[in-house]
């Protein structure tokens, strides 16, 4: 009878112990779904953000061409040159602006012919470089000067140039968020065969925000510039898990053997 009441407890226990090894399972799983869908929901925002960022800018463009073309539209008429002049000089001071063209479109192809070289991305970013440079001499605290320098030099492929840049804009001080959307100081630390300090530029933004997979892609090149293959891998699977049409990590991974 006695044998008969402990074998009975001891069924009581190890149905309780099932029990809880269920609850905590369950639990476990509900925890992971959770982490995931937190993944995914951030990854989302984030691409609906960058998305909801250029089309703002572009559709900020187009508002201000719209409003110079309605304000030209008597000057024009009239012939009335020093009101042109004080409209086509006040839409060059908006950021971002490099030059004003003036036509219709029946004059598009002779403002093409007019543009030129102007058309090109080589003097594009030739032109960006010299103002720029234009800007950092005229105030060298400003860090944002210093920084488009940096662009501007990687663009042309001038790599240890551009680090120099970035340098100084960094020193000066940027924005916490400024790493989040602007990528070239990795790239340009990368060739420039900085790897060191890329890794380190990586991680300390990836302090601030771990779900930008842009950072983890770079993460990965400096690891495997130092040799850290595993390391390297590591950081180009976290890349595609936050993005799986990120084509570059993928890239890397495939050259790495997965």
């Amino acid at each position: 009878m006695k044998r008969a009441g402990l074998n009975l407890q001891l069924r009581f226990q190890i149905g309780i112990l099932l029990v809880l090894g269920i609850v905590v399972l369950m639990m476990v799983m509900l925890w992971n779904r959770q982490q995931t869908s937190q993944r995914e929901v951030v990854g989302i925002a984030r691409q609906s953000t960058h998305a909801l960022l250029s089309e703002q800018m572009r559709a900020g463009g187009e508002a201000h061409v719209r409003q110079l073309a309605d304000a030209l539209a008597n000057p024009l008429y009239y012939f009335d040159l020093d009101a042109i002049g004080i409209l086509t000089r006040s839409a060059l001071r908006a950021p971002d602006v490099d030059y004003v063209l003036v036509y219709d479109q029946a004059h598009a192809a002779a403002a093409q012919q007019i543009l030129g070289d102007e058309a090109d991305d080589a003097r594009m970013w030739q032109r960006s470089l010299e103002r720029a440079q234009a800007e950092a001499a005229a105030n060298p605290t400003d860090a944002f000067a210093w920084f488009n320098l940096g662009n501007s030099l990687t663009a042309q492929g001038r790599y240890a140039d551009a680090a120099s840049a970035f340098d100084q804009a960094r020193v000066i001080g940027l924005p916490w968020r400024m790493l989040w959307y602007q990528f070239e100081p990795f790239r340009a630390y990368y060739e420039a065969g900085r790897h060191d300090e890329l890794l380190a530029l990586a991680d300390s933004v990836i302090a601030t925000a771990g779900n930008i997979e842009e950072t983890y892609y770079w993460r990965g090149r400096a690891l495997q510039a130092t040799g850290d293959s595993d390391a390297a891998r590591a950081a180009y699977q976290r890349a595609v898990e936050l993005n799986s049409n990120y084509v570059e990590p993928q890239q890397a991974l495939a050259e790495l053997g997965g």
